[in-house]
C-alpha cells in the first residue's frame, strides 16, 4: 500500500552490487559506504527546540510535512550513533556524541591575521 510514510519507500542504490561498497538514499536518510569528497561547503544541521517534535505526526505527512520533518529530526538524534553532529542554534554550539553522550565541541576565533573575502 502506498503511503507517504517511511516504511512505504524503498532504498535507492548507487555503485556496486558488493554490499558495503555503495551509497543508498532513503526517504528521510542517505548511507554512504565510499568516501564523500565535497567541492563546497557542508552545513551542519541547524536544529534548535523548535525543530523537534517527539511523537509521530498520525496524519498525512504530506500535509503535515513540517510537523513531520519535526519528528524526523527527533527520531534521527535520538536513535543517532557516536559521530553525529549537528548546530545546536539555540545555545550557538556544535554538538557531537561521543561514547554515548552528546557533548559540545570547543571552538575559538580565528586568529586576527585571517581574514575571508565572504566575511
Amino acid at each position: 500500500m502506498y503511503d507517504h510514510s517511511e516504511s512505504a519507500y524503498n532504498w535507492f542504490k548507487l555503485g556496486s552490487d558488493v554490499r558495503q561498497h555503495s551509497f543508498l538514499f532513503g526517504r528521510d536518510k542517505a548511507i554512504f559506504y565510499g568516501s564523500l569528497r565535497l567541492t563546497n561547503a557542508l552545513t551542519l544541521g541547524n536544529i534548535g527546540k523548535e525543530d523537534l517534535r517527539t511523537e509521530e505526526v498520525k496524519a498525512d505527512a504530506e500535509r503535515e510535512y513540517t510537523e513531520d520533518a519535526k519528528y524526523v529530526n527527533f527520531k534521527e538524534l535520538k536513535g543517532s550513533g557516536n559521530g553525529t553532529m549537528f548546530y545546536d542554534k539555540d545555545n550557538n554550539i556544535v554538538v557531537i556524541k561521543v561514547d554515548g553522550q552528546w557533548m559540545k565541541m570547543v571552538v575559538e576565533p580565528l586568529p586576527a591575521n585571517i581574514k575571508y573575502p565572504f566575511e
